[in-house]
């Protein structure tokens, strides 16, 4: 079977929508082919704006130009990647001085403007001593458009040219046009755009745009302050931000985070993308870098200017923000409504005050987690342990906020609560009967068995039923066997019955009959604790078995009853063994102390390892007994 490649085709529609907003909006497609020739080092752009029928657009730059090879390479091929083959960055000469400044261009979708005004155009451009000559039209098939070379010549000229074939029909006046660029290209006074021979300035910008205001630094040192403000919002910050102008020339970058590391604005938010600020400080020329990109941050001058510059953009701010301000915390008391009844006057206007200052410090902070932010603060102020909450979330570090996060995004608190109490409660019995077990010539076994009572589930996951509970009647039928060494029996604990070697201890859980009534006893646990004197036998094994025969022929318990007996103890004769004796449902175990401790990790995973740390283990000091 024969092979052949199938290749894709891209129909004209789909580019169509892509840039339908630059084919359909002057304004837009003027700044785009401007950005063009910024990003192609131009300092000089004309544009020869129609102002009556039958007149044509053109625009002009004193750019690098293309070479056959580049025109073919960025205009032809759709979806240019400029940043991956030139940088982000252009040279340029500016009175016989080489500057650099940073391009907007990125993806190649700036040269479509140019069909906005007519679907036929010339594209001239010069460099390396060359003029190239191309025709360009829309031809509506799978490429959008077609380019053809018509003419070659010798030139000393560089720069692009841009000449519509077809007269402009739209009426859109050049005073709007020139506003517009105004708007976005005045923050480098290295590059002027002239529309119809006149100069684009700040005069070009309506008064109720613009709002200029001086900055008194010293006597010596003044600062002009031009606030900028668009009728259309960007979709990008490529011209918004504030840019220091010193001596007709830009300081570094335009940016909203010029002012040292303080971003002022956020990016995202509308302000941000709708105004750009230029200060003009000539005062100081003597503090500027010498590659131009900032100025000397230790110097007493600067720092003066820089907080006066920065009070007033705050004081802007401010009064531009002020009516959202308002509007957000009268939201946010509405929700908090019912809370705010129950605080007083002075912790009232302490939670005022903290949602206010956050309002205006963190301006792009979304309303929903506003709400939430204002109501975890109305909780905090209404519980009992504020402060200390409080000290805890001051102590901790960037990467335990996300997983604290983290936690509560897979937890409730209650549900967090419950569990680690649990695992707190388990940890603390663990180091308890640690300590206790720990100084053999002290150790008492009445003061274990209380402590191993609470910790039935070392013993086994069968045992950490609530139905398991200690069993008096059969302790006090057991205190008084034949043949048992009773030394007494606890007052406060008659569950517990003290030997004369040991403890004994003994837990039940009730069985059921169809009818849900008590019928016996479905399981019994023994602990048998032998004092450290005591070395575990084969007699001390055998004991419990002893004692199931006395249970059932005094019908405390049944053939169908299963008992599981533990005797514990810190040693055992050396003949013992440690292998479980099993008689039908009844299983003895000895199980030394060191390996019922170790049993106990185990049931935890070890946690204890891993939580040493932990305050509820330091203050009850059991760390100092391992």
């Amino acid at each position: 079977m024969e092979q052949c490649e199938l290749i894709p085709h891209i129909n004209y529609r789909v580019i169509d929508r892509v840039i339908k907003k630059i084919l359909e909006s002057p304004t837009l497609a003027i700044v785009e082919l401007i950005a063009n020739a910024w990003d192609a080092g131009a300092t000089k752009v004309e544009i020869n704006w129609p102002i009556g029928e039958g007149s044509f657009f053109s625009i002009l730059d004193n750019g690098q130009g293309m070479t056959k090879d580049e025109f073919q390479q960025r205009w032809i091929e759709i979806g240019y990647n400029r940043l991956q083959v030139q940088g982000k960055s252009v040279s340029f000469l500016y009175n016989n001085k080489e500057h650099t400044r940073l391009t907007f261009g990125r993806n190649g979708i700036g040269k479509f403007a140019a069909f906005c005004f007519g679907s036929k155009f010339k594209v001239i451009t010069s460099k390396n001593g060359l003029k190239h000559t191309f025709l360009v039209y829309r031809n509506y098939s799978d490429t959008f458009f077609s380019a053809k070379l018509e003419d070659v010549c010798e030139t000393s000229e560089i720069g692009t040219q841009i000449h519509s074939l077809e007269p402009f029909q739209k009426k859109v006046p050049a005073a709007f046009v020139s506003q517009q660029i105004a708007e976005r290209f005045l923050f480098d006074p290295l590059f002027s755009v002239r529309v119809n021979q006149e100069i684009v300035s700040f005069g070009s910008i309506p008064e109720g745009q613009i709002d200029k205001r001086e900055i008194v630094v010293r006597s010596n040192c003044v600062i002009d302050m031009y606030i900028i403000k668009r009728n259309e919002t960007d979709r990008t910050l490529r011209f918004s931000g504030i840019a220091w102008h010193v001596n007709g020339r830009l300081v570094g970058q335009s940016s909203w985070g010029s002012l040292s590391d303080e971003k002022l604005l956020d990016g995202r938010t509308v302000n941000a993308r709708q105004y750009a600020i230029v200060l003009k400080a000539n005062c100081l020329a003597d503090v500027v870098l010498h590659d131009w990109s900032g100025f000397d941050v230790e110097d007493d001058l600067y720092k003066e200017a820089l907080g006066a510059v920065r009070n007033e953009i705050n004081l802007f701010l401010s009064q531009l923000t002020e009516d959202s301000r308002i509007e957000k915390m009268n939201i946010v008391k509405k929700h908090a409504n019912l809370k705010l009844r129950r605080l007083g006057a002075l912790s009232n206007q302490q939670w005022c005050n903290f949602v206010e200052e956050t309002i205006s410090k963190c301006p792009s902070i979304k309303m929903s987690d506003l709400i939430k932010l204002g109501d975890m603060l109305l909780n905090l102020q209404l519980s009992q342990g504020k402060y200390a909450i409080l000290n805890i979330l001051s102590q901790l570090q960037p990467g335990e906020w996300d997983k604290l996060g983290s936690i509560l995004n897979e937890w409730t608190i209650d549900m967090a609560k419950e569990v680690l109490d649990e695992i707190q409660l388990r940890l603390t019995l663990i180091d308890e009967l640690r300590q206790r077990l720990s100084d053999r010539d002290s150790l008492e076994v009445q003061d274990i068995q209380p402590v191993l009572e609470k910790a039935l589930w070392i013993f086994g996951p069968e045992f950490e039923s609530i139905q398991f509970t200690s069993n008096q009647t059969i302790a006090s039928v057991f205190a008084k066997m034949k043949g048992i060494k009773v030394k007494g029996v606890s007052k406060n604990r008659p569950d517990f019955v003290l030997l004369e070697d040991g403890a004994a201890s003994f837990y039940s859980a009730d069985d059921f009959g169809d009818d849900y009534h008590e019928i016996g006893l479905k399981q019994l646990l023994i602990v048998e604790l032998k004092a450290p004197s005591v070395a575990i036998g084969r007699e001390e094994k055998n004991q419990p078995a002893k004692y199931v025969d006395e249970f059932k022929s005094r019908g405390l318990i049944s053939e169908e009853t299963k008992v599981t007996a533990f005797v514990l103890g810190s040693n055992k004769q050396k003949s013992l063994s440690l292998d479980p004796m099993v008689e039908g449902f009844f299983v003895t175990r000895v199980m030394l102390f060191h390996t019922l401790l170790k049993r106990a990790e185990s049931r935890l995973f070890n946690l204890r390892t891993k939580v040493q740390g932990a305050p509820f283990l330091q203050r009850n000091n059991v760390l100092a007994a391992c």
